[in-house]
């Protein structure tokens, strides 16, 4: 029924099927909020995490590239 509902304009229903696909809305709306902030979140301490995490493997793959420049291949 609420499916139904909501594809029915609000005006041709009862008003407090109205106030209640009213309510139902605004919390749709914050749930999509709440989903949008955490996800925001979540991508951001992956960024700092990978920063943080992985800075010793970064400078190793360059030492490794800049020793394979000098030509003193063993």
């Amino acid at each position: 029924m609420h499916a139904e509902a909501e594809h029915t304009g609000r005006e041709l229903l009862p008003e407090r099927v109205g106030q209640l696909l009213d309510h139902h809305d605004s919390h749709r709306a914050a749930r999509r909020q709440a989903w949008r902030q955490y996800t925001a979140a979540e991508h951001a301490w992956h960024a700092a995490y990978e920063c943080i995490a992985h800075p010793a493997q970064r400078s190793t793959e360059r030492s490794r590239s800049r020793d394979q420049s000098y030509g003193l291949e063993l």
